[in-house]
């Protein structure tokens, strides 16, 4: 019976065209066509009796069809154009059309199901085809409309109306803009006459003559004039713009153009021709001129009040050796430096002051420049906008200030200076002078008497000697003689030693990481006493000092900063601008010159120091000192950071024959008395060729060196000639010559009452052991005595 129905089935097939196969009721192939295997490739014998879902690598198996085709099994339904687009092996990709339905023969059981296919591709790339032409032109309808939709928007926000003119009957067609911006309607006549009224009496004649005059030159429409709005009767600026078309015959035929309105930006060139007009007038007022650099070409633009600062022309070269060419040579190398290095490098704005040598008249000028700088992407800088004064007659006037309060300072410290030694002369002169009148009279006791008025008379002695002292650190003398090491223990003891018996409490807050500093212990010394003595002054009731140290990085570098605040009395905010000047003072005693000093040593150190103060509730003094480049040695850093201190308990002999080198008769009396005291012997020499003869002898090799000397004070300056410098080069250059003597250098001290001579600052490198400064005391002269010659005694006795 099944052989039956393939027999029927096999009969139908074979007598359709398109592609068919007949499936069994469990969707098993029973045959197909030979359009199918022509059009699959695929052979008869490999599909008949498989499922239609395993047939070509499965590409039949597809849920929706699976759906369909059990449908059609269990309700004997059908389907129609069902579309099905695959990949097939061997043919490729294709569009295929399904049609199915169960049929029952006659007698027949079980029902087979037929199912017819359409190849359909072809007509779906026609249609893909048709549907690609008619989205091409539905685009560029789209685009039409949008570029319609663009040009008028565009128009509007630009104040751009566009219009074509019939030259032969004189009307004219004009966009929406093109009302708004003539203030008309449609119903405004749209004619040459209509066109006409909208231009000024005084321009129509303007306007026509250069409408007939590009006509003839048959050039383009390029023209800014002026309307007068229908609507308001407003008068606007209009820029025009258009071409004349010709027919074939050269005859023109049709004028097409755009109007824009234009009226804000002529407004604004308006404006900006007075502004133009009024910053060069200012910066010819100010003599400040612009500039602008760029860096990637290397060129400069200047402004014409900035050629006149310069002294140049338009010829000059405006490139970066030019602009270094102006300045002076001077100031040259520290521009160089602070271009390349804080303009360049440091990115930061540009603002120095500098002089330069105009190219014109040669004549040197001050200059300051203000910058402000561009930079790319990454971070190179491309160019500098900014501007140049001419402050040269600021800074004449500046100067002329500075050395009025140069004299004005001078004034303060002369009087100072007098008044303050005037009372101690007052006291030596009037202390001597009671002495000799007691010591005229016959009474025993008035020995006694007359020594305790000199010793009164000594002490006033030495308060002039410490004024001498204070004054010569002020001044431009006291070289510092650094050393590198931590500021942290000098702090401690200078201030611990300056409070001691009083009523404040010291707290310290000195960081243990402290880095080194190079300073003069002994200067350095002076600034700690001097702030803590100020600080307990400002709390004559007791109080809180708060001492700290801390490192600091500021712009330049590392610094360590060290702040003294106190809870005393304050400053008044009038004085603050006046306490480091010399002389001035608050208090009811002193001379005013502690602070002065104390700013004095600082600068020197190139350090600065700031003050911080509210009436009624304490100062701050804030000290800042860059830290050292170097590190210290370990024998370097001992020293530093012990104080000063000097014992001069000796057991050793100090007997010896001492040279003294002085042309002033006063200081050499004195200095035989005191060297006579101490159990010395002394010799003298007015000038360098005594005491060269004195020290190394001019006679025979047998005689020389009659007297040793174990020590020698020679002067540093006499009248008229060499001084102490040159002698001991003398016999230091004689001692390396004698080997035999090589290891007994003599001991020698250079004197001066002046601070300021770099062989005083620094004695050690000029051959001297150490330095003696004028006026000096007995003692004085016994502790310097003692440290070295024990110290030499010692060293002789290993």
């Amino acid at each position: 019976m099944f052989d039956g129905v393939k027999e029927y089935a096999a009969s139908i097939v074979e007598t359709v065209r398109e592609p068919l196969l007949v499936l069994s009721s469990d969707l098993k192939i029973l045959t197909v066509n030979r359009s199918f295997c022509n059009t699959f490739k695929i052979s008869i014998d490999k599909i008949v009796g498989k499922f239609i879902y395993d047939i070509d690598d499965h590409q039949w198996d597809i849920p929706s069809l699976r759906l369909l085709l059990n449908e059609i099994v269990l309700k004997d339904s059908v389907f129609n154009d069902y579309e099905v687009e695959r990949d097939f092996t061997g043919i490729g990709r294709k569009n295929i059309l399904l049609n199915a339905r169960k049929i029952h023969g006659k007698d027949v059981d079980p029902s087979i199901i037929l199912l017819a296919m359409e190849d359909i591709t072809l007509l779906k790339e026609k249609e893909r085809e048709k549907e690609k032409e008619r989205e091409k032109e539905r685009e560029k309808e789209r685009e039409l409309r949008e570029n319609e939709r663009f040009l008028r928007e565009s128009q509007k926000a630009a104040g751009i109306g566009s219009y074509v003119t019939d030259l032969a009957t004189g009307i004219w067609k004009i966009s929406p803009e093109m009302y708004n911006i003539l203030g008309i309607d449609e119903s405004y006549p749209h004619t040459l006459e209509g066109w006409a009224s909208f231009l000024p009496a005084d321009t129509q004649e303007e306007v026509f003559a250069y409408h007939t005059r590009v006509e003839s030159e048959r050039k383009r429409f390029d023209y800014e004039y002026r309307i007068i709005r229908f609507k308001d009767k407003e008068e606007r600026w209009v820029h025009g713009l258009g071409e004349i078309e010709y027919d074939n015959q050269g005859k023109p035929v049709r004028r097409i153009g755009t109007i824009q309105d234009i009226t804000e930006r002529k407004q604004m060139e308006i404006a900006l021709k007075e502004r133009e007009y009024f910053f060069k007038e200012s910066q010819q007022a100010a003599l400040i001129g612009s500039y602008k650099t760029n860096f990637i070409s290397g060129s400069w633009e200047s402004s014409e009040v900035l050629d006149q600062i310069f002294g140049i022309d338009q010829s000059y070269k405006r490139t970066m050796e030019g602009w270094l060419k102006l300045i002076h040579p001077d100031d040259k190398e520290m521009m160089e430096h602070y271009l390349n290095q804080e303009l360049m490098v440091k990115h930061k704005p540009f603002n120095k002051v500098y002089r330069i040598i105009r190219p014109s008249d040669h004549e040197t000028r001050w200059v300051s420049g203000l910058g402000k700088i561009s930079c790319d992407k990454e971070g190179k800088v491309i160019s500098l906008i900014g501007t140049i004064q001419d402050i040269t007659e600021r800074k004449k006037t500046e100067e002329m200030l500075q050395n009025n309060q140069k004299l004005e300072a001078l004034g303060v410290l002369g009087g100072g200076i007098a008044h303050d030694f005037n009372n101690l002369l007052s006291g030596i002169f009037g202390y001597i002078e009671i002495a000799r009148n007691t010591l005229d009279k016959d009474d025993p006791r008035s020995i006694v008497k007359g020594i305790e008025y000199l010793e009164k008379a000594l002490s006033s002695f030495v308060r002039a000697k410490d004024l001498t002292q204070q004054l010569l650190t002020f001044s431009q003398g006291g070289a510092p003689i650094k050393e590198i090491g931590s500021l942290g223990p000098l702090i401690k003891e200078c201030t611990e030693f300056a409070l001691v018996g009083s009523n404040i409490l010291c707290l310290f807050q000195l960081a243990e990481d402290l880095l080194f500093c190079d300073f003069d212990k002994n200067q350095m010394g002076q600034v700690f006493s001097n702030l803590a003595i100020n600080a307990k002054q400002a709390m004559p009731h007791g109080g809180k000092l708060v001492v700290s140290a801390r490192n600091v990085d500021l712009e330049n570098g590392q610094y360590v900063q060290i702040s003294f605040a106190d809870e005393g009395c304050g400053i008044p905010r009038h004085c603050l601008l006046q306490i480091f000047d010399p002389f001035f003072t608050t208090k009811q005693t002193g001379h005013g010159l502690g602070l002065s000093i104390v700013h004095s040593i600082v600068t020197k150190h190139n350090g600065a120091i700031r003050v911080e103060s509210i009436e009624g509730k304490g100062t701050t003094m804030i000290l800042s000192f860059p830290a050292a480049l170097e590190e210290a040695s370990a024998s370097t850093v001992s020293v530093v950071n012990k104080a000063c201190t000097v014992s001069s308990s000796s057991t050793a002999s100090t007997k010896g024959h001492i040279l003294v080198m002085d042309d002033e008769e006063c200081i050499r009396d004195i200095i035989e008395q005191m060297l006579t005291d101490l159990g010395y012997e002394v010799s003298f020499a007015i000038n360098v060729q005594e005491a060269l003869e004195m020290l190394l002898g001019s006679v025979s090799e047998s005689e020389k060196m009659k007297t040793v000397f174990v020590a020698a004070i020679l002067d540093l300056t006499i009248p008229g000639g060499a001084g102490g410098k040159e002698v001991i080069s003398k016999v230091r250059e004689r001692e390396r010559e004698d080997e035999v003597n090589h290891n007994h250098k003599l001991i020698a001290f250079v004197c001066s009452g002046y601070s300021d001579d770099p062989v005083m600052s620094n004695p050690s490198q000029y051959g001297f052991n150490d330095t003696i400064y004028k006026p000096f005391r007995k003692n004085d002269v016994d502790a310097i005595l003692r440290r070295y010659l024990n110290k030499k005694n010692k060293d002789n006795l290993r």
